[in-house]
């Protein structure tokens, strides 16, 4: 038979520790009675965990009052609430763990978006005074000889400079390839971070033909040169030459770009052949005092006007008419403020809907616990008394919930920093800011009182009425809940339905190529390489070789312009029979490129042949069209076999179109597709170029040996960045996949929380109305009609909340349309498709409870009653 009382010995020891007297003897009762309950209902060894704790508990919460206990917890009643609140917690585990989780998941994630926002728009900034410096004509690179003339022409500011990122290959016991950025002295000296260990980059260096020196960051210094604090005037190899290492960059310093290990001076030398026509040059400076942006845009449409009076044969009139300046802060931020604003309200509405969810479970709690605390009034028990036991049961959860959040915020700033593309790598967490810290607190602050107050509110409730009436339940579901949950579902949910479809409209355009299976590895030769043609030709055919024999690729090429990742120069085109002026000219994309090019991705010839090894001299021979430039040229008529001059310093020079290609997406993925020309890579000078390799074991196993394969070819060639080419056509949507992603996440974290908090919501009111409800079954309702009344409840309140969604979803969109391409803000399949998801999960929510309220037996709730 089985034992329905607790053991002997653990209840004869209770008595014995607890002494006589009518409340131990109450106490003890009620514990058997208790016992005896959850023994028909588990098995005997859980029952007998329980009875163990519950016995703990009282015997502490007893010893604490006595004369006996120690002075420091004798003289006040805040441990005693404290252990009461763990055996309140204790009491209801499933609860208790579900608010604690609930509450630290919402609190860490709103912990780390704002840590991040903090970290991004007001912690750090790559410039010394980021207000006051300008970035000069955003997404256009300059030369060196125009910045040599514009240096001597601005009058607006006081420091102007350029530079451009490289990767370098540095022995420093090993060969390792590190990001640099080469740049003018002065710009350097307008950085945020300087040099902890002796200067930065200074005029002298840059001189042509001086020393060659170099500036390593605080990390590189750490990690490869052991911290060695006599480094400064040692020589470092980088690309093979030597470099006086003239100063440690302070800690953080790796601007501008995240990563940068680096900084080599900028040497403007006009014997330099790419000193003209390489356009890899990032513009700008910092304003003098007194001058403002206004100022800055006039010197840059002056620079603008010169170029075209002093080359007409290189730069049209109207040059630079949309030449713009864009201050520092917010060229750097630009692409994440809104991404981020957006992400930082998601967050904050899954916080709400999550506290509601909360706020719902404490309701079903103090409902329960009403029977208690009216108990405990009628035996005398003030009301301070227990809104103060009330307060310290909800800072335990408060405290919990905090303890959860940190653990989640850290990992979870990390990880959505590292979401961003890289161009907008300015993206980070400022963990370090008082502001983090105090919206942390404030949040925690926040909980406790939500937590706090639906407990005390229905005590108070509860204890102005009489006794009697406090232990009958009583009222309707609390529809504003799942209104409210609803609502902010449906809000998140269109903002994640738009952003879904517009990347889906960015996936259907036709790129012109397949990035399928694709690998780009980024070289930067070393200088000597582009004084020595005939090397460099020699080292890119020797690794394209040799990338055609790594295990599993299947083509390789070589371009100095990945395809919506890097833009190439424009250059006029001249047709032969019908010459006119450089300035008035057909403009074309010049990609170099190696006769793999073409076969790695998939470009479909139209007519003719591609690129082949024959094209190897000193200057173009022949060149390859695209179908937008062909027809521009020669509508309607054959663009193989007539000759073209692409020279504007020799005009009529006129070399054959050996074939025409499919246009494909150079620079943006919305933009359509312009004239294009590809001449040989073997036929122009290339700082940078990007090897491609197609294989069918994917880019993660092509990149895994790729640096190895460059090293065997020549080891001082550096290997920067390896990336699957459909990551970069993926970046090529800019922040609005990040977002898309980010955005659905929580709107399907928010759908399936809304669902929860009705299930919750409408199971509760069932337990409350069981009477009730047995009543109208003993009387003859029909279950059918009380399941679809209590579904018909849920999914009303829910309907009203879509409604509240729609209307704030459509004043809120406008903040998504830089991110929407080919989808309406307010375009109506959006807001339908939304509405029948949050109703659907509804449905789901409210049959649960409703079924089990049809399939109460009415005899044995009436008899339980």
């Amino acid at each position: 038979m089985m034992r329905r009382s607790p053991p002997r010995w653990v209840e004869a020891r209770l008595a014995r520790v607890l002494g006589p007297g009518l409340g131990s003897e109450g106490a003890l009762g009620d514990l058997v009675e208790a016992y005896g309950r959850m023994r028909s209902r588990r098995p005997g060894l859980v029952c007998d965990a329980w009875y163990a704790w519950q016995a703990l508990t009282l015997v502490a919460h007893r010893g604490l009052g006595r004369e006996g206990a120690p002075r420091a917890l004798r003289a006040t009643s805040l441990a005693v609430d404290l252990v009461w609140a763990v055996r309140v917690s204790v009491r209801k585990p499933v609860l208790t763990l579900g608010v604690v989780l609930t509450l630290g998941v919402g609190l860490g994630v709103n912990t780390a978006v704002f840590s991040v926002l903090d970290g991004t728009f007001r912690a750090t900034s790559w410039w010394g005074d980021a207000e006051r410096t300008l970035v000069l004509w955003p997404g256009h690179a300059f030369t060196r000889g125009q910045m040599s003339i514009f240096t001597q022409e601005a009058t607006a500011f006081e420091t102007l400079g350029a530079y451009r990122m490289e990767t370098y290959a540095v022995d420093a016991g090993r060969t390792a390839s590190l990001s640099g950025a080469v740049m003018t002295p002065a710009l350097f000296g307008s950085l945020r971070v300087q040099p902890a260990l002796g200067h930065g980059l200074a005029p002298e260096d840059a001189v042509p033909g001086g020393e060659r020196t170099v500036v390593v960051s605080h990390g590189f210094w750490q990690r490869n040169l052991g911290g060695d604090p006599g480094v400064v005037g040692t020589r470092l190899l980088v690309n093979g030459e030597p470099r006086t290492i003239v100063g440690v960059q302070g800690a953080g310093g790796t601007a501008p770009g995240a990563g940068t290990d680096l900084w080599l001076p900028l040497v403007m030398d006009p014997r330099d052949p790419d000193f003209w026509p390489a356009y890899d040059l990032v513009a700008a400076g910092v304003l003098r005092p007194g001058a403002d942006a206004a100022a800055g845009q006039e010197d840059l449409r002056r620079f603008c006007a010169g170029l075209t009076a002093r080359f007409p044969f290189f730069f049209r009139p109207g040059y630079g008419q949309q030449a713009t300046v864009r201050r520092a802060a917010e060229q750097e931020r630009a692409l994440v403020r809104t991404p981020l604003l957006l992400l930082m309200g998601g967050t904050l509405a899954l916080l709400i809907i999550a506290a509601l969810n909360i706020g719902n479970m404490l309701l079903a709690r103090a409902v329960e616990r009403r029977r208690e605390l009216a108990v405990r009034r009628a035996l005398g028990a003030n009301r301070g008394r227990i809104i103060r036991q009330l307060g310290t049961e909800s800072a335990l959860l408060a405290l919990l919930g905090t303890a959860v959040s940190a653990a989640v915020a850290v990992p979870a700033a990390a990880a959505l920093a590292g979401l961003f593309p890289a161009e907008v790598s300015v993206v980070r967490s400022g963990w370090t800011t008082p502001a983090v810290a105090t919206f942390a607190a404030l949040a925690s602050l926040a909980a406790w009182a939500v937590l706090a107050g639906v407990p005390v509110a229905s005590f108070l409730v509860g204890d102005r009425s009489n006794f009697r009436t406090a232990l009958r339940p009583r009222g309707s579901p609390p529809r504003a809940l799942v209104v409210t949950q609803s609502a902010l579902a449906t809000v998140l949910l269109v903002a994640a339905v738009l952003l879904v479809g517009s990347v889906r409209n960015l996936q259907r355009i036709p790129l012109g190529f397949d990035a399928h299976d694709v690998t780009a590895a980024a070289l930067s030769p070393p200088a000597d390489f582009l004084l020595d043609r005939g090397r460099l030709r020699q080292f890119q055919e020797r690794l394209v070789e040799a990338a055609r024999g790594l295990p599993g690729a299947t083509a390789a090429g070589m371009t100095a312009a990945v395809p919506l990742d890097a833009l190439p120069p424009e250059t006029p085109v001249n047709v032969e029979g019908r010459v006119v002026p450089v300035g008035e000219a057909v403009q074309a994309r010049r990609f170099a490129v190696d006769a793999g090019f073409f076969e790695v991705l998939g470009l479909r010839v139209l007519d003719g042949r591609v690129l082949g090894s024959s094209e190897r001299g000193g200057l173009p021979t022949a060149v390859v069209v695209n179908r937008a430039l062909a027809q521009a040229l020669f509508p309607g008529g054959e663009a193989v076999g007539r000759r073209i001059a692409i020279d504007p310093h020799a005009w009529d020079r006129f070399i054959p179109i050996v074939g025409v290609v499919e246009n494909l997406r150079a620079g943006s993925l919305v933009d359509a597709p312009g004239p294009a020309i590809y001449v040989a890579l073997h036929e122009q000078v290339a700082r940078e170029t990007t090897l491609l390799v197609r294989g069918e074991s994917g880019p993660a196993g092509i990149g895994a040996i790729l640096r190895n394969a460059v090293a065997r070819v020549d080891p001082a060639v550096p290997v920067g960045s390896i990336r699957p080419l459909e990551g970069i056509v993926r970046d090529a949507y800019g922040t609005a996949w990040v977002t898309m992603g980010l955005l659905g996440v929580l709107a399907l974290l928010a759908t399936v929380l809304a669902a929860l908090g009705m299930h919750a919501v409408l199971t509760h009111h069932v337990a409350r109305q069981r009477r009730e409800i047995g009543v109208r079954l003993a009387l003859g309702a029909q279950r059918a009609g009380l399941v679809a009344r209590i579904m018909r409840s849920g999914v009303t309140s829910t309907a009203i909340g879509v409604a509240v969604g729609w209307a704030l979803a459509a004043g809120l969109v406008r903040l998504l349309r830089s991110f929407l391409f080919g989808v309406s803000g307010l375009a109506p399949w959006a807001f339908v498709l939304t509405a029948t998801a949050v109703v659907t999960a509804a449905l789901l929510a409210a049959w649960l409870p409703a079924l089990r309220a049809g399939r109460l037996p009415p005899a044995e709730v009436l008899r339980a009653e």
